[in-house]
């Protein structure tokens, strides 16, 4: 947007009437634009042969779409993805929004079957992803537990876990979530074959056969140590010992980071 001078400014009396730009003045500020809710609809055409031949009414076919028999397009389920994984949004909250913005019911369990339909159409970018991650000698893992409710043959309280795998090359980063309920230990182990290098995580045993690996470099998370320290300099601030050592050097360590 250019704001224009007004020439009757000029106090000049050779002044005529055409004005000189020497530059411009810039000034920058943030804009948003809210969201835009629209139902677009698709029309296709439906011919019929004049002559009556046979197969004489033919339909266009339809655009190709990943969730064919889905009333959501595509940014719709990009959205809601987003919403719920990246910005960390429950499926009822979401819920409420399209209620409250836009006047449209997308319930919960839509929006959550819409999710599960989406796994098998974005396979084949998935492990696109993993193979970046596996081809990088870099990467990090996490679990943490996850109570899954009414799932086949388990009871609501058995530990499940969700795996979150972080790395690939610079300009490239990867960061994918994986489900797993049943033997840990050997999916960590399967997941992660190919890998050559170094890969940080805390010391959970699940790893311990992954780090058994010929060339799999284990760098722990210091965070769970440094907790332990932390405990006992709470329990006793005037000690000098080893504790209080521990963390100060934690706090150098981390001024280096920032």
């Amino acid at each position: 947007m250019v704001i224009s001078t007004d020439e009757s400014d000029c106090q000049c009396t050779q002044y005529s009437g055409e004005k000189v730009v020497i530059q411009h003045e810039k000034h920058e500020r943030l804009n948003v634009i809210p969201a835009k809710y629209e139902v677009l609809v698709e029309l296709r055409e439906k011919v019929a042969c004049p002559k009556g031949c046979c197969g004489q009414i033919k339909v266009a076919p339809k655009p190709r779409h990943i969730l064919p028999k889905s009333s959501l397009t595509e940014p719709t389920l990009a959205h809601i993805i987003v919403s719920k994984l990246d910005d960390r949004q429950p499926f009822y909250h979401l819920e409420q929004q399209f209620t409250q913005r836009a006047g449209v019911t997308l319930t919960r369990q839509t929006m959550a079957r819409s999710m599960i339909q989406c796994c098998d159409p974005l396979q084949a970018i998935i492990n696109l992803l993993k193979d970046t991650y596996l081809d990088y000698d870099i990467g990090a893992l996490d679990a943490t537990t996850l109570q899954v409710l009414n799932e086949p043959n388990r009871w609501a309280k058995t530990k499940s876990y969700t795996y979150c795998f972080r790395g690939g090359p610079p300009g490239k980063d990867v960061i994918l979530y994986e489900y797993n309920a049943l033997d840990h230990k050997r999916f960590v182990d399967q997941w992660f074959d190919g890998f050559k290098g170094t890969l940080h995580c805390d010391a959970d045993p699940f790893f311990d056969a992954l780090f058994s690996r010929e060339g799999i470099i284990e760098s722990n998370c210091h965070a769970h140590t440094r907790k332990k320290f932390e405990a006992i300099v709470k329990v006793a601030p005037g000690n000098n010992g080893l504790a209080k050592e521990a963390i100060n050097r934690y706090k150098a360590l981390y001024a280096v980071e920032r």
